[in-house]
């Protein structure tokens, strides 16, 4: 008896635990938008994260809190619009989104994000962008703020690069439908 109740309890858990996270996919017509959220910025270094908007890369841009479902509302994933264009199936090249300039104090943060290994993580429909490094071969989830390049002649001195091109490669399944249905989000940072 005992052996038949928690058989049925672990039933019922992996059934709402799956729920929870809300791995809905949608289906998505060839030219629909699809919107690309931010989740935030992380380090596995200082362990504090922040808003994708704390630190501004366009300064004109305004804040939205994206719509969330209640598995992430339960896990604190708060997610942010950004203002990425993408459409399904087409392909695009070189989107500007802003020209900006940093206060001395803005640098200071990004190396500081840098030194601490700060990841951003974006979401297309529900899937976090995946990262290879090129150095490495290992995948993360999000992709690195920037990097930093040590001098050749003197090991003391550095340059700091932000990653502010990004290319974006979405798979995707055509559905009996002829609908769409994403399956990969992978991002290639560039400086």
């Amino acid at each position: 008896m005992l052996r038949l109740i928690l058989f049925t309890s672990f039933l019922i858990f992996g059934t709402i635990s799956f729920s929870i996270p809300g791995i809905l996919h949608h289906n998505f017509q060839f030219g629909d938008r699809i919107k690309v959220s931010a989740n935030e910025f992380d380090s596995i270094t200082t362990q504090i994260s922040f808003s994708y908007y704390a630190h501004l890369f366009c300064s004109y841009l305004i804040l939205r809190s994206d719509h969330q479902n209640f598995g992430s509302e339960i896990l604190g994933l708060s997610t942010e619009e950004t203002e990425f264009y993408i459409r399904m199936g087409v392909e695009r090249s070189c989107q500007r989104l802003c020209d900006t300039f940093f206060q001395e104090s803005q640098i200071e943060n990004f190396i500081w994000m840098i030194e601490n290994e700060y990841y951003t993580n974006l979401v297309v429909d529900n899937l976090p962008a995946i990262y290879k490094s090129p150095t490495t071969g290992d995948s993360h989830v999000g992709f690195p703020v920037g990097y930093k390049k040590i001098s050749r002649t003197n090991k003391d001195e550095a340059e700091y690069f932000i990653y502010n091109h990004l290319t974006f490669k979405i798979e995707y399944d055509q559905q009996e439908d002829y609908s769409y249905r994403i399956l990969g989000f992978t991002i290639e940072p560039q400086r």
